[in-house]
């Protein structure tokens, strides 16, 4: 005669797992959030043992599990053969990553009983909040969280920041915010709050810099501010890459060669956003 236990989608892997390494038959009937135990009567010991061991494995995975985040990096920086990943655009993949910032490769997605899609799926659930906000106001509050003068802070504004049109989209905690990049849902927030398609620069794996089509220069001026921004402000290890990309509100994609023909002071905006880039690591 057989006896039944219901058992959690985690837990059904974690069992099944030590039932067959122990020599036990079973058999499960699986439901969509999890399914239902059966085991010969006189396995019934062996298995309530078993499970008791699989429930303590269970509460350590999901502790694993709700440290798990996903971070966006360049290809040729991980080696994608033991990596689950996601397939982003040009040279940028998203990858997971353990609490330490180990990446969470297959090895050990198998080690806690993980497919190795769920894992990168997990992390990219990973609960942080996004914010956009304009380059010039997030410098302001900045410096003023840092005390300085008011009439510094509005000097330093009115020569590097006016009329900035670049706006910064970033995550709280401050980590890993170009990951934004993959989540779809996320800028098509950004799309509707600007009412504009826009060009995105990368600067960086923590945050992405937005700017609206309407203010949008040459791509090659818009190049050259990614390259001077990573090549003196960016340390190695968290540059994403040179390419500006372009969100139509539907699709991510690459710049075109043809963009806008604004007559935004490229260099000046640059020199914002490196004064911002280097109070904040203070």
């Amino acid at each position: 005669m057989k006896k039944s236990i219901y058992l959690s989608k985690n837990l059904i892997k974690i069992v099944s797992s030590k039932l067959s390494c122990a020599g036990i038959e079973y058999e499960i009937k699986h439901q969509e959030n999890g399914g239902t135990l059966y085991v010969e009567s006189e396995n019934v010991q062996k298995c309530s043992d078993i499970l008791n061991e699989a429930r303590e494995e269970e509460k350590k995975i999901s502790s694993i599990l709700s440290t798990l985040s996903c971070e966006i990096v360049n290809k040729e920086k991980v080696d994608l053969n033991n990596v689950p990943y996601k397939k982003l655009i040009g040279e940028l993949v998203i990858v997971p990553l353990k609490k330490d910032g180990a990446i969470a490769d297959c090895d050990f997605c198998r080690s806690i009983y993980q497919e190795p899609e769920d894992v990168l799926t997990e992390g990219m659930n990973y609960q942080r909040r996004f914010f956009i906000e304009k380059l010039d106001k997030l410098l302001r509050e900045v410096m003023q969280s840092m005390k300085f003068e008011e009439s510094y802070i509005d000097e330093t504004l009115q020569m590097y920041g006016k009329d900035c049109p670049i706006w910064v989209l970033y995550s709280d905690p401050y980590r890993c915010g170009a990951v934004a990049l993959g989540t779809e849902w996320l800028l098509k927030i950004a799309h509707d709050n600007l009412k504009s398609n826009f060009y995105i620069l990368p600067s960086s794996k923590h945050e992405i810099l937005i700017i609206p089509e309407k203010n949008a220069t040459s791509l090659a001026a818009m190049e050259e501010m990614i390259q001077e921004v990573n090549k003196v402000e960016v340390s190695q290890n968290d540059i994403l890459c040179n390419q500006v990309f372009y969100f139509d509100g539907a699709a991510l994609q690459e710049a075109p060669e043809t963009v806008g023909t604004s007559d935004i002071d490229v260099r000046r905006f640059t020199e914002l956003y490196s004064i911002f880039m280097r109070l904040r690591e203070i």
